[in-house]
């Protein structure tokens, strides 16, 4: 078996070779037929141009980032410099604030220290002193330092920033009106002014009273106070005295009063209503004379809830209970 597979094999390849040599003998009888035929036209072919040489667009990018980068870092420490000094100025304003507010509480401070003890401007405009009425309900006005009160005895004044007003009744004849103006921290200022209420026939009444047109002799001048407390309602007190015939008297309070004259004999009475005097109340009366005298009482409202002895005042003869 061996030598047949060794046969075929040898037949095999005598077979190849034997095809080979045909082959090559076909190609040589190709190229000598060739000979004698025209050449073949020569083609002329442009060189091809070189390739431009193409920049490495890794590496442009790379120059366009690192551009884009130092423009980055730039605008970066812009901004930080802006940054620094936003700061700077907004340390410094703190500063001055912090300053502002120091200084402010320095005067705070001082002013806590140094207490308000100015009085508070204040002044009636309106009437005019010495002025005489025929009718008993007046109008005051005036100025007065914003945020203070003004008031007349029990009387509040209608303030309006720095105007008050209010209406007051007066008594027949001469009127010593007072007021008083308080300020927030307490302080206190006065003003007064002096007027006359003429009733109908007032200037008949006093001839009456002065009982002839003799010339009027001296007469000291003296005031008493009768009660000086009442239960009644509406209460009252009657006054009475001695002064030159003829001196015109005056009785002011809060809330009445009333005027009169001495007579031919230098003696002198009145009656005062107190109209509108508070149960309870203790206030003053105050009599003046055309003499320049003046005294003054004290008188209380008891409302019927027990009668007090009044205060006799500056002179002897008063505080009778009724």
């Amino acid at each position: 078996m061996l030598w047949k597979r060794q046969l075929a094999i040898f037949g095999l390849a005598f077979v190849l070779v034997l095809g080979g040599g045909m082959a090559l003998a076909a190609v040589g009888s190709l190229g000598s037929s060739d000979e004698g035929a025209a050449p073949a036209e020569e083609i002329y072919e442009e060189p091809a141009e070189e390739p431009t040489p193409e920049v490495d667009s890794e590496e442009e990018g790379d120059h366009e980032e690192e551009a884009t980068g130092d423009e980055e870092a730039t605008q970066d420490e812009n901004e930080a410099a802006d940054h620094e000094e936003e700061a700077v100025q907004d340390e410094e304003a703190t500063q001055d604030d912090e300053q502002a507010k120091e200084e402010q509480q320095d005067k705070d401070d001082e002013q806590a220290e140094e207490p308000d003890t100015t009085p508070p401007g204040f002044e009636i405009l309106s009437p005019a002193n010495g002025t005489h009425f025929d009718n008993k309900v007046v109008t005051f006005e005036g100025y007065v330092e914003p945020g203070s009160t003004v008031t007349r005895g029990q009387f509040s004044a209608q303030v309006d920033g720095e105007h008050w007003r209010i209406a007051l009744v007066l008594s027949p004849g001469k009127n010593i009106v007072g007021f008083v103006a308080t300020d927030a921290a307490g302080n206190k200022a006065d003003d007064s002014v002096t007027l006359y209420y003429d009733p109908p026939k007032a200037e008949e009444e006093d001839e009456k009273e002065d009982g002839g047109e003799d010339e009027p002799g001296f007469v000291e001048f003296s005031a008493n106070q009768k009660y000086g407390s009442c239960g009644e309602n509406p209460p009252y007190d009657v006054f009475f005295g001695t002064a030159t015939p003829g001196t015109k008297i005056w009785i002011e309070s809060p809330y009445g009063g009333t005027s009169t004259k001495a007579n031919g004999d230098g003696q002198w009475s009145a009656k005062v209503t107190f109209w509108e005097a508070p149960v309870g109340k203790t206030f003053e009366v105050v009599i003046e004379s055309s003499e320049g005298d003046r005294k003054v009482f004290a008188f209380t409202h008891t409302g019927g809830e027990g009668e007090e002895e009044g205060d006799g005042g500056e002179e002897e003869g008063g505080g009778e209970e009724h």
